[in-house]
């Protein structure tokens, strides 16, 4: 299968070793017979996990070690000067660090594409390669039906692109 079709990249074979670690959770051994009940108030809110596939892409910001603002704005001011080219209507969600995700495939393919950013500073421009690369296709189906019937294992690359996802926003601010 073609990298941006559906089920592409979701097989054994297609993902790269460290993708398909999955997380499984203790099983509880039971109710507690020892100690005193406490009411909980716990702070959490409903998600409601879509059932689709994203795409995971792996980039690389040169100079490195630049803090996470730093390279969320290469990344927005990317995505702003390759509109056209690149992103189109996309609104791809980044980690800060090495990852990003889009819901429809960008039209790179499976190849590497190289982009030079300048960022306008107080006096001096500061110029950053960034490099971008498919990686996988990462199913929220698979993460869905995990935590729907508790029997099937949580897959982490599903977690960790949802949490990117829930945490871009607020990051940009």
């Amino acid at each position: 299968m073609e990298p941006g079709t559906p089920g592409a990249g979701l097989a054994g074979p297609f993902l790269p070793q460290q993708l398909q670690q999955v997380f499984q959770a203790p099983r509880r051994p039971g109710l507690g017979s020892i100690g005193k009940p406490i009411r909980l108030l716990a702070n959490y809110f409903q998600v409601e996990i879509p059932k689709m596939d994203v795409h995971h892409y792996e980039v690389d910001i040169k100079p490195e070690k630049c803090p996470r603002r730093v390279n969320r704005e290469v990344v927005e001011y990317m995505v702003q000067h390759f509109k056209p080219q690149i992103f189109g209507e996309r609104k791809p969600v980044y980690d800060g660090k090495r990852n990003i995700y889009t819901v429809t495939a960008l039209p790179i393919g499976n190849e590497q594409v190289d982009f030079e950013v300048t960022i306008p500073g107080e006096g001096k421009d500061r110029i950053f390669k960034v490099s971008i690369k498919w990686v996988a296709m990462v199913s929220w189906r698979l993460l869905h039906d995990a935590l729907v019937s508790g029997r099937v294992p949580v897959p982490l690359d599903s977690v960790q692109a949802l949490d990117v996802a829930m945490r871009h926003l607020s990051s940009m601010r």
